[in-house]
């Protein structure tokens, strides 16, 4: 039961990882941002970061709203470093995967264990276990809305190579 459960998750991560990667178009290039619908959210790494509403992208420039819908900021392309689509939900369960890992399977390993009797340490281990694994789950959501690990890149400016 417990292999079963541990080779679920290690399904399941392997079938996430590889949508995510699929989900990105092909290229890095300008044109896939000026391609973009209108209103899309987005973060571009200029001078500062900004997320923003996509509003058109020209050649040599990008512009978005800020604050709803009142500043618009226009970004020369000579000072973008990198356009991004945020996907912090799916950061989030991506980051809680180890601890929903842990607690699943510490969990069912413990529910699974030969004890000749109920005991209480046979409960008190699998709910201290569980209690880990929880705790993790809530740290590896934050922490993966917060990094935003799996966001998609449009663009990034290529570094000059001396």
């Amino acid at each position: 039961m417990r292999n079963m459960a541990l080779s679920l998750l290690l399904i399941f991560t392997v079938t996430l990882t590889a949508s995510a990667q699929s989900a990105q178009p092909a290229g890095n290039g300008w044109a896939r941002v000026q391609t973009l619908a209108v209103s899309t959210s987005i973060r571009v790494k200029a001078k500062k970061t900004v997320v923003c509403k996509f509003q058109s992208a020209t050649a040599d420039a990008l512009r978005c709203l800020t604050n709803g819908k009142t500043d618009v900021q226009e970004f020369p392309l000579a000072e973008i470093r990198y356009v991004k689509v945020p996907h912090r939900l799916r950061s989030a369960l991506v980051g809680a995967i180890p601890g929903a890992a842990i607690a699943l399977g510490g969990g069912i390993g413990v529910a699974t264990a030969n004890c000749s009797k109920v005991t209480l340490f046979c409960g008190f281990t699998g709910a201290i276990i569980a209690a880990f694994g929880a705790v993790l789950i809530l740290i590896g959501l934050g922490a993966g809305a917060a990094a935003d690990f799996s966001a998609t890149t449009l663009y990034e400016r290529q570094q000059d190579v001396k």
